[in-house]
């Protein structure tokens, strides 16, 4: 994404296209498709996957009755880092959010059968 659109539409083809990457991959009708239950943890202010997109679209699949649990965590970058921001402007990764693994737990256990 740091790339102008001029430029990627002069040399992105030739320099992008040959990641055998599936640009066109529909994910929604994917999961729409899903039957179990899915934990979706995104960071607030992920760089590399930014997740506004992916927002729109789970609620979405959300309010077609598809179960979907959500947890965005603030201040939060790629890899579920907690950051603080440097005077250059990149961001030194300081740690996980308090409650991420616990939030993880939690959701396993709540989906795990009863013994």
């Amino acid at each position: 994404m740091r790339e102008t659109p001029a430029s990627l539409a002069k040399d992105g083809a030739a320099r992008f296209d040959n990641l055998q990457v599936p640009w066109h991959y529909d994910a929604v009708a994917a999961l729409r498709q899903v039957k179990a239950p899915q934990l979706w943890l995104l960071a607030s202010q992920d760089r590399d996957a930014p997740s506004h997109t992916t927002l729109d679209r789970l609620a979405a699949l959300q309010r077609d009755g598809r179960p979907i649990e959500v947890t965005v965590y603030p201040r939060t970058d790629h890899g579920m880092f907690q950051f603080e921001d440097q005077p250059d402007g990149s961001r030194k990764r300081t740690s996980h959010p308090a409650t991420y693994f616990g939030d993880i737990a939690r959701w396993m256990l709540a989906q795990a059968p009863a013994p």
